[in-house]
């Protein structure tokens, strides 16, 4: 069994490996599986060690500092950012709306990684103005805008292509054999067996979507 310190110093690591290094020693749920364990641990404890205020602090810390912070400035959103806490199951999810007052929920899959933005989101051009990044696909701009990456840190770049995935109406929802149902645009393409890529608005109920052969 780990101790503290073990538990945390890599929680730790872990952590630092997936915010700054895009680089996870871990699953997230072997991850949240060692947070809960840490914490578990620390409320049974002395809080007066010195281990275990070190946990406590790192458990009400939430995310991390930028890898290179150099020419960033904090932006405050026009809503806050919400957490579902970790939710396992439909009872935890219904604690957790109970809790913000949530009234109609959409549950997706969790895809991680991938984000899909208002379009009023503000994004920092180099010049130091802010635009919403609605008007950088509206207006077709081509605007040279900050960005990060872990390899070269802070940088500039221009934006040479925008993509507008079209009307939510026009989507097409595929439902699989298991139950499970995925929501793509029609021209979405598809590995069929036997067929090769197929857009999804032209998929049919007897194909079999397989990995690229």
């Amino acid at each position: 069994m780990l101790s503290i310190r073990d538990t945390l110093d890599r929680l730790v690591a872990a952590n630092e490996a997936y915010r700054r290094g895009d680089a996870p020693l871990m699953t997230d749920s072997e991850y949240d599986a060692l947070e809960d364990a840490l914490a578990e641990a620390v409320a049974s404890s002395d809080p007066s060690d010195p281990d275990v205020s070190a946990a406590a602090a790192f458990l009400a810390t939430i995310g991390s500092a930028p890898a290179d912070d150099s020419g960033w400035t904090k932006v405050r959103h026009d809503a806050p950012m919400q957490s579902l806490n970790k939710a396992q199951d439909a009872a935890d999810a219904r604690a957790w709306a109970a809790t913000v007052g949530a009234g109609d929920l959409v549950v997706s899959e969790k895809l991680d990684g991938i984000s899909c933005f208002d379009e009023a989101t503000p994004i920092h051009l180099a010049n130091g103005e802010r635009i919403a990044i609605g008007d950088v696909v509206r207006n077709n701009l081509r605007s040279a805008v900050l960005t990060w990456s872990p390899e070269s840190g802070l940088g500039v770049s221009q934006i040479t292509d925008v993509h507008d995935n079209g009307p939510r109406e026009d989507w097409v929802r595929l439902t699989l054999e298991d139950g499970s149902t995925i929501l793509v645009t029609s021209d979405h393409l598809f590995y069929v067996k036997d067929k090769g890529w197929v857009p999804a608005k032209d998929l049919l109920g007897e194909d079999i979507i397989t990995p690229d052969e």
